[in-house]
């Protein structure tokens, strides 16, 4: 600095050798110079004339130049181009830097397009592959053939039944829960069968329909009501008729008949079967109901289970609860119906479960019960018989049955032509009554039974009727102090009347005494017999005080008050006694019936006795009124006295009926000999016959049908009892088997008080249906009265066992615990209970412990189906007691495979004591629980017996009573009749079948019958059987009864086939349901929904048109015409109507399809699940003029859009994926579209994309920090140039790669947080769908819950949409950022010419490319206005602009694309002119312009490179980069921009640069040996070093000693510019312009020369163009 102030200060004052030598050394940057050289320079200054030292050292600053100059080419050899130089500097600094981002920027590319796949989780196949899945599955591409509404409507059907097979819950992989048996709605004709189908029933089953009854239909209602849903019992006949079940309407329900309980037919259906009706109040108008649903369908439903039957209607709401008498159970009968006449019904469905109120409510609301629809669970449709079918089962049943009546009518013409012989061999005699007006009495000496004399009336039957007028003197029989009349009489309820009576006329005083018959007057004493009262009435032999006639003593018997079986019924002849005894104070007149008179209960129970303590006359004469006659009156009197037969004075009343052996006695009679008169009255006629015997009344004993018997035909007596219902003359024919089978012809009547009244009492009914038993173990099964526990009984049994002084030896021997024990604190304790009784048993001392049941069997063997209501047994209990007799009967078939000796029961009391039991005749055996069938020895047994145990004190006595009888194996199905018990003269009685048996035991031997429940707790059934209800009566029933029982119940149980599944298996059944494995790749995710946009319906308006003035209604004109036309007589159209199609305007917003419109992505739609659309015909809403809505009506005219949305999981995937089929009615059709959108998480291990998304963020920072570096740069180096356009291009861009770098970065960090939370995400949506089946138990808010659970799966449908959108919103911002990526990938090419071909090419043609898309989108916008305007409405790829200009923007990339010439032909003018001057315009023109801009672009690109000698192949260019880079760091160079600015703006503009020029005073290259490696390594290039080159040869022209000079001053000024900046000096001068110094020096040096010297500025080094200049050379040599 010291050496340069000083040149400063002095060279302007001196021009000293030594100076000047100074400052040659300096401008030579430190190289050596000589003296001489020096001395050269001045001695040239010395040769100007100059006059001033200015003018001086303007010369010596010329002459220093030009030494300069001449110095430097001289060394050229040694030094490098410069303007080469620097654009090789420039270009490799551009070049390492650009290499480096693009290796950057490709690797980031590479690595954020491999993170782009991954992102795609399953990949591209994975996706197309389940849209193709799902458009095959739903057909989507049908979809381009729906124009129409019902099109429209039918796909809806098709996309639910197509969404079954995806749901893994359908039908497709488990068996149905529900079966839907009716779908459509259908008016039935008559009831249709079903196909055979397995409905499983348990412990509640629930049956569903719509329903709509004509009303004409419920006024021809059967008795049970018209049946929905019913299971026959059988095809033809009384089975047709009987139901196994049937629901009903009005809603009932009727069941049983395969198992039913009762022995009779219900009261209210007359048939064989339970039947539970519901009080469905409903309003009534004229005596008719008026059911609603005869106005529309109205949803019912019924709910069963074992106790009660719940009926309800529309949304669960209850009409009634019905308990039932019984469970009810199935059977197998394959007749199941559908239907009734005038009923129509949709929907119907059944439920092998038991639906919930709420549950009702949903399938009102919503066609299925809501976890159905979610989990689309649709139920499976029973499909419907083919006619050809049901044809053909027509035919086998018919056939079938017409076997049978072949078989019936073959049978009937045997039995009638055996009858006919019959009726031939006992011709059948019409009465012929007895018309005689008199009737002679005759005496008889001796009656043949009583060794009395009588007077005979009636010997051999005789029939009397009303024109039967017998009489006879009174005088004709005899009383003295009594008399009895015996008659034996058959008369039915129509036949009574007066059977005799004995009267004498009045004598009218006023007429002079002259005999008067009035009627009741005139009797004296009458007997009355018949259907309401038989009577005895006599007169008095007093007279009132006004002297008439008093009555006497009247017994009446009120025998319509007796049982039904005493009463008469014209079968049999009835014996018949009035007995008149004045002597007997207690029964002065008696009538006696059947052998039974006054003083029996039979008779007393029914008597009435009035004016018992007066006298009465035994004839006339004795009457009170006859006495008061004179004795002349007397005697007329009893000389016209008459007896009346059968009938009363004036021949009134009289009877109708069959006499025989009428006797009187004038005496009276005792009781024993009336009752050996009944037993042994002879026979008129028949010698050693009795009337009792031949044609009387029976007792019970007798009463028995001979069950051996056979007619000529081998027809039995159960044959006759069922002809006889049909055809009650089928006895009368055969009087022999009449009286063989008198029960079965009921061809006798039952002797008056011969049974007791013990047969009306009440009963206990054990079971109310038929019922099956199972072993459940050894010892069978237990059933207990429900008023106790097993539990209980079991504790009562071991704690009263007997506690015998010594333990019998059956005890010992079979080591069991015989005494008590105590377990009553182990009650609520099973196992522990079970554990203390152990193996204690009630055992009687000389009986085989195994005939007893040990106390735990009682709690294991227990039967919780089978427990028996025993709130009735107390009072059948002392009833029981009081009669001292008891009996238990019922049917019973085995279900063993082998013929069977069955049952083995043991029945045991209160204190857990057996007390009786049925067993074979060796005793109590087994069962065979491991194969279940008929043990060995009930196999071979021929013997059963009933026993009743003697007392305990007795040690229960087996001796107390056992009737045995021969017994028959039984064989599954065949019925078999058991009646057991004790009786009222101590005798254990047992019956099976017609095989009965009395045993007759000690009276001590009997303990007494508890008059409590006590009687009997527990029911212990061994064997596999079915066995009808027990009916426990308090007495034993007479032959008679028992004969009946089983001749009136068999009909009724041969029709009893039992249950399909025992009750204890079907409560306990476990449906198995057929599972299959779930096939498909998706799966429904969540309910499908349809939502719809609807518009306001109103007339077209184009629907009008205008005619003479007048507006016509074009739809008002088609009806008429219509109507005239097409619906005129005979022809109707009731659902005609005038409007033809709908018309939409806006937008509707309110309620429709009786739910709110939502709001769903800005529009007001409504929604509604897919599947009660699809799947149901009728949903129950609320709407404007009814309660119902058709599905079919949510799809119409004023449907504006629908969308079908569904969403589907793949599991192996993880992906959920959106289908959305759209529906628009916009475009005179119904247009439709889908799309298929996916939400894909990341399979593969999360830390694999994290890392290379963190790997893209370490490049990407990278690319951050190398941009803003270089923004930072060009900054410094433009900031001062920013209104220069380039450098202001320059800095846009490097801002615009800061902000990209910078948003991608973001972009990443984004991409990361969302894709990682992917499968989480997916995991919680998957559990938010999935859960959504919570249900309130308030129904107030069922509608309000249902409508919401609808929107929960509406929001999180949205969630998915949002979800996948967002998802889509990033893939497409990753998909512009990858683009963008790419673009910058090949903008980076630009580091090097000979890659930066694009980048050049486009830059190049940026201004032509620029008109020619100004022309294109002229041209093209026209084309595809004119093409959507003209034909649009023609071709479908031109309906639209943007579809237009995307047609023609293919035809011209790919032509013709759709724009065929071709079509032309076709077409009118227009289309040829069109699409001929599209192709030709935008194809053949424009097309090859934009062809013909790139390619001149590129043109020039590549000339450009050729003329360019610095540049070299990129691999060569990156192996110099690398080696400069490696010799910078060694030698520690300058930076590429220091350098190359001070080769611009420091050095002076001279062509060579060496490395003294390099490191000149230091500032750029710190030593000399820096510069000199600098110039050796690039002295390697050659285009840097100027070799063998004319030019080089060249003088110095002085121009360039000009610029030289100029470029030294400029230096000089700026070091002293410096200089005095340091010290403080004026600055004006340092700011001078240097250009302006220029300026001066060159002028001044024009001065000196003498002549004007022309000096240019230096031009750029790479554009520097050197001139000869001799002339100038010359005159500075002339100087």
């Amino acid at each position: 600095m010291e050496v340069r102030d000083q040149l400063n200060k002095e060279l302007p004052r001196t021009t000293d050798k030594r100076l000047v030598l100074t400052l040659m050394r300096r401008m030579n940057y430190g190289l050596k110079v000589t003296p001489r050289e020096a001395g050269w320079v001045l001695a040239k200054v010395d040769s100007f004339d100059c006059r001033t030292a200015e003018e001086e050292l303007l010369a010596l600053h010329l002459c220093m130049a030009y030494w300069y100059m001449q110095d430097a080419e001289e060394s050229a050899e040694n030094a490098l181009l410069r303007a080469p130089l620097i654009e090789r500097l420039e270009l490799e600094y551009e070049f390492g830097l650009g290499v480096v981002r693009l290796c950057n920027f490709f690797s980031l590319f590479l690595i954020f397009l491999f993170t782009l796949l991954h992102l795609a989780g399953a990949g591209n196949d994975v996706l197309r592959g389940i849209q193709i899945n799902l458009e095959t599955k739903f057909q989507l591409a049908e979809l381009s053939s729906i124009t129409a509404f019902n099109e429209l409507s039918d796909f809806v059907q098709q996309f639910s039944t197509r969404s079954t097979p995806m749901s893994p819950l359908s039908v497709n992989y488990f068996s149905s829960q529900a079966w839907v048996l009716q779908a459509q709605s259908t008016t039935f004709q008559q009831p249709e069968q079903l196909r055979e189908l397995d409905m499983p029933f348990t412990d509640a089953m629930t049956l569903q329909a719509w329903i709509k009854a004509d009303q004409l239909a419920m006024t021809r209602k059967n008795r049970v009501g018209l049946p929905i849903l019913r299971k026959a019992l059988g095809h033809f006949e009384e089975k047709a008729d009987h139901s196994c079940w049937s629901w009903n309407f009005p809603p009932s329900i009727s069941y049983g008949a395969h198992d039913y309980g009762g022995g009779e037919v219900h009261n209210q259906t007359n048939l064989a079967e339970e039947f539970v009706e519901a009080n469905y109040r409903v309003p009534v108008l004229n005596g008719i109901s008026q059911y609603p649903e005869s106005d529309e369908m109205v949803l019912h439903t019924v709910v069963i289970n074992l106790t009660h039957a719940v009926f309800m209607k529309n949304a669960g709401e209850q009409i009634d609860v019905q308990m039932l008498p019984r469970p009810v159970t199935d059977c197998d009968s394959n007749e199941l119906l559908l239907g009734s006449q005038g009923l129509t019904l949709s929907s119907v469905r059944y439920f092998p479960r038991q639906l919930t109120s709420f549950e009702v409510h949903e399938i009102y609301r919503g066609g299925a019960i809501l976890s159905s629809i979610a989990y689309v669970t649709p139920p499976q449709t029973v499909e419907a018989v083919k006619q050809d079918d049901q044809v053909l089962r027509m035919i086998e049943r018919q056939e079938s049955y017409l076997t049978k009546e072949l078989e019936k009518f073959s049978k009937t013409v045997d039995y009638n032509a055996a009858l006919g012989a019959q009726a031939v061999a006992n011709k059948k005699v019409d009465p012929e009554p007895m018309r005689s007006n008199h009737h002679d009495i005759k005496y008889v000496p001796q009656d043949p039974t009583l060794k009395l004399p009588f007077w005979q009336i009636y010997d051999k039957p005789v029939y009397t009727d009303v024109e039967s007028n017998h009489t006879a003197p009174a005088s004709a029989l005899p009383s003295d102090r009594g008399f009895t009349i015996s008659s034996w009489l058959k008369f039915d309820d129509s036949g009574h009347g007066y059977h005799m009576a004995m009267a004498m006329p009045l004598l009218d005083e006023t007429k002079n005494w002259e005999s008067q018959w009035t009627g009741w007057d005139n009797y004296c004493w009458m007997i009355y017999a018949g259907a309401s009262w038989t009577s005895f009435h006599t007169k008095s032999t007093t007279v009132d005080e006004s002297g008439g006639q008093r009555s006497g003593p009247e017994l009446m018997i009120f025998d319509k008050q007796a049982p039904e079986s005493w009463r008469f019924g014209g079968k049999s002849y009835r014996h018949m006694v009035w007995i008149a005894n004045p002597e007997d104070a207690e029964y002065p007149l008696k009538i006696c019936i059947d052998g039974k008179c006054n003083g029996h209960p039979s008779i007393d129970d029914y008597a009435k006795y009035t004016n018992k303590d007066r006298s009465f006359a035994l004839n006339c004469s004795a009457t009170g009124i006859v006495r008061n006659y004179s004795l002349e009156q007397q005697a007329k009197a009893n000389n016209e006295s008459l007896i009346f037969f059968n009938r009363r004075p004036k021949h009134d009343y009289s009877m109708t009926a069959w006499q025989m052996s009428t006797k009187y006695f004038n005496r009276a009679l005792t009781d024993e000999e009336v009752a050996k008169l009944f037993k042994s009255d002879p026979l008129p006629g028949e010698v050693g016959k009795t009337i009792k015997k031949a044609h009387g009344c029976k007792v019970p004993a007798e009463t028995t049908d001979d069950r051996a018997y056979r007619d000529s035909f081998g027809h039995d007596c159960l044959w006759y009892y069922a002809s006889y219902l049909t055809h009650p003359y089928v006895c009368a024919r055969n009087p022999e088997a009449a009286a063989a089978c008198p029960v079965a012809c009921l061809a006798s009547e039952t002797c008056w008080g011969s049974t007791g009244k013990t047969s009306s009492e009440p009963h206990l009914t054990i079971w109310p249906m038929q019922i099956e038993f199972r072993s459940k173990g050894k010892w069978g099964t237990t059933c207990v009265a429900k008023s106790t526990t097993p539990e209980h009984e079991a504790i009562e049994c071991a704690l009263n066992a007997p506690n015998w002084p010594t333990p019998p030896k059956e005890c010992n021997a079979a080591g069991i615990s015989c005494g008590p024990k105590d377990c009553r604190e182990h009650e609520a304790d099973r196992s522990r209970l079970l554990q203390c009784l152990g193996d204690t048993t009630w055992v009687s001392r000389d009986m085989n412990t195994y005939m007893f049941l040990p106390c735990r069997d009682i709690i294991e063997l227990n039967e919780p189906t089978c427990a028996w209501d025993d709130s009735m047994l107390a009072d059948v209990a002392q009833r029981a007691n009081a009669n001292n007799a008891w009996s238990i009967s019922f049917w019973f078939e085995t279900l063993s495979t082998v013929q069977c000796a069955v049952p083995q029961i043991r029945l045991l009391g209160g204190e857990g004591n057996m007390f009786g039991f049925v067993s074979i005749d060796e005793g109590l055996f087994a069962d065979n629980v491991n194969d279940g069938d008929c043990p060995e020895d009930l196999q071979r047994s021929e013997w059963q017996r009933f026993t009743i145990l003697g007392k305990k004190e007795g040690g229960l006595s087996q001796e107390g009573a056992a009737a045995d009888i021969p017994g028959q194996r039984s064989k599954a199905g065949d019925k078999h009749f058991i009646l057991f018990g004790r009786t009222s003269d101590n005798q254990v009685g047992f019956q099976l079948d017609s095989h009965a048996n009395f045993d007759q035991s000690r009276a001590s031997a009997f303990p007494t019958i508890p008059p409590d429940k006590s009687f009997l707790r527990v029911i212990n059934v061994m064997g596999n059987i079915r066995m009808t209800p027990w009916k426990v009566y308090p007495y034993y029933p007479t032959p008679d009864i028992i004969s009946n029982w089983q001749y009136t119940e068999r009909r009724i149980q041969e029709q009893k086939r039992g249950p399909a599944v025992p009750l204890a298996e079907q409560i306990q059944h476990k449906i198995e349901r057929e599972t299959s494995v779930f096939s498909e790749k998706i799966m429904v995710l969540a309910p499908p929904l349809i939502m719809q946009t609807r518009a306001v319906g109103q007339d077209c308006a184009s629907a009008k048109i205008d005619q003479d003035g007048e507006r016509i209604d074009i739809a008002k004109v088609l009806y008429d015409r219509g109507e005239e036309e097409q619906c005129s007589a005979p022809f109707t159209c009731p659902d005609y109507t005038p409007q033809f199609y709908t018309c939409t305007e806006d937008t509707v917003d309110g309620y429709f399809f009786g739910m709110p419109s939502e709001m769903i992505d800005g529009e007001l739609q409504y929604v509604e699940y897919l599947s009660s659309i699809a799947d149901s015909t009728l949903l129950g809403r609320n709407t404007k003029h009814k309660t119902t809505v058709s599905t079919s009506d949510f799809i119409d005219a004023n449907t504006i859009r629908a969308n079908i949305v569904g969403l589907f999981y793949t599991a192996q995937y993880d992906i959920i994926s959106k289908l959305e089929v759209k529906f628009g009615t916009g475009s005179g059709r119904v247009a439709a579209s889908y799309e298929v959108k996916h939400l894909v998480p990341i399979l593969d291990t999360t830390q694999r994309f994290v890392g290379l998304m963190c790997l893209c963020m370490v490049l990407n920072c990278f690319w951050v920090f190398t941009a803003t570096s270089l923004l930072r740069q060009t900054y410094k180096l433009h900031r001062k140039t920013w209104s220069e356009q380039a450098s202001a291009i320059e800095l846009l861009i490097d801002v615009g790669d800061v902000v990209f770098s910078v948003v991608f970065l973001v972009l990443i960090v984004v991409t990361t947080f969302d894709r990682t939370a992917s499968q989480s995400t997916v995991q919680t949506l998957l559990s938010s769908i999935l859960t959504l089946e919570k249900k309130p138990v308030d129904m107030m808010v069922a509608d309000e819950f249902l409508r919401e659970r609808k929107l929960d799966f509406l929001n999180q449908l949205n969630v998915v949409s949002d979800k996948i959108a967002s998802g889509e919103q990033l893939g497409t911002f990753l998909m512009y950022a990858a683009m963008a990526l790419l673009m910058r990938v090949v903008m980076a090419t630009s580091a090097h010419p000979r890659i930066a071909l694009i980048t050049k090419t486009l830059w190049v043609a940026a201004s032509d490319l620029t008109h020619f898309v100004i022309m294109f989108t002229l041209v093209f916008f026209g084309f595809a206005v004119i093409g959507t305007w003209r034909f649009g409405s023609e071709r479908p790829d031109m309906a639209r602009f943007y579809v237009a200009f995307n047609t023609m923007f293919d035809a011209m990339i790919g032509p013709p694309g759709e724009i065929f010439m071709s079509d032309a032909a076709n077409e009118a003018g227009e289309y040829f002119v069109f699409a001929l001057s599209f192709h030709v315009i935008c194809f053949f023109f424009m097309l090859n312009f934009i062809l013909a801009i790139i390619i001149d672009s590129y043109t020039t690109v590549i000339e450009g490179l050729r003329d360019s000698d610095i540049e070299q192949d990129i691999f060569t260019d990156i192996y110099c980069t690398c080696v400069r880079t490696f010799l910078s760091y060694r030698h520690q160079w300058p930076n590429t921009h220091c350098l190359t600015s001070h080769l611009r703006n420091l050095l002076l503009d001279s062509k060579f640069v060496t490395a003294e020029q390099l490191h000149w005073d230091g500032e750029v290259f710190n030593t000399i040996g820096q510069a000199r490696s600098f110039v050796r390594h690039y002295q390697t290039f050659p285009f840097l070093v100027d070799v063998n080159d004319p030019e080089n040869c060249e003088p110095p022209t002085i121009d360039d000693v000009a610029t030289f000079q100029c470029l030294t001053l400029q230096k000089l000024e700026s070091l002293s510019q410096t200089v005095q900046r340091a010290v403080g000096s004026d600055t004006s001068n340092a700011q001078e312009s240097p250009d302006r110094s220029v300026g001066v020096q060159r002028s001044r040096l024009s001065s000196v020369s003498g002549s004007p010297v022309s000096v240019s500025p230096p031009s750029p080094p790479s554009v520097k163009k050197r001139e000869s200049d001799n002339k100038g050379t010359a005159q500075l040599e002339a100087i």
